[in-house]
């Protein structure tokens, strides 16, 4: 089933659960519904429009401790993970423990980990991604130089799926 299909019943799904909502509200105040002048139609239009505006706050609200709970799990998986980033200065041949200390103090890896956390939220919403520990290079634009690659490959295979998934219905 293409995405489209899904965005249409997600679409009527809202609508039917925003309906069912407007209805439960009108029998409790004893709006019997009938039309029978254009103010009444206005006034189910703006119902429709406020709980349609009240659903997607709502929406929007879930998602910031969406957000703050995605970015805990994805830390903790990156710090609980095998090995660090020290590893890759290890195999620097002639590498003192006072340059690596260093390197750990200029790195922020001596702090406590929900300190780390902060500061690559605090990072992160700034639009720092950091650099690179293997290229030096600036994260972001690693991502950007890759990105057109990956836009072609997405558009590909969302033609690629309409073109199998229309003829198949």
């Amino acid at each position: 089933m293409p995405r489209c299909y899904f965005s249409i019943v997600a679409l009527l799904i809202l609508v039917i659960f925003i309906k069912l909502e407007m209805m439960q509200n009108e029998k409790n105040s004893g709006y019997t519904g009938n039309f029978t002048n254009y103010s009444d139609w206005y006034r189910k239009v703006f119902l429709f429009r406020r709980y349609v505006f009240k659903y997607i706050l709502k929406r929007l609200l879930l998602m910031i401790p969406t957000f703050f709970g995605v970015t805990v799990v994805v830390y903790l998986l990156m710090t609980l993970a095998p090995g660090s980033p020290m590893d890759a200065f290890l195999t620097v041949p002639g590498i003192t423990e006072a340059e690596l200390l260093r390197i750990k103090e200029s790195l922020g890896l001596d702090k406590p980990v929900f300190v780390q956390y902060y500061h690559w939220l605090v990072n992160i919403l700034q639009g720092n991604f950091g650099y690179s520990y293997q290229g030096s290079r600036p994260v972001l634009g690693l991502i950007a130089d890759r990105l057109p690659a990956t836009l072609i490959l997405g558009f590909a295979f969302i033609i690629l799926s309409f073109i199998i998934a229309i003829p198949l219905g």
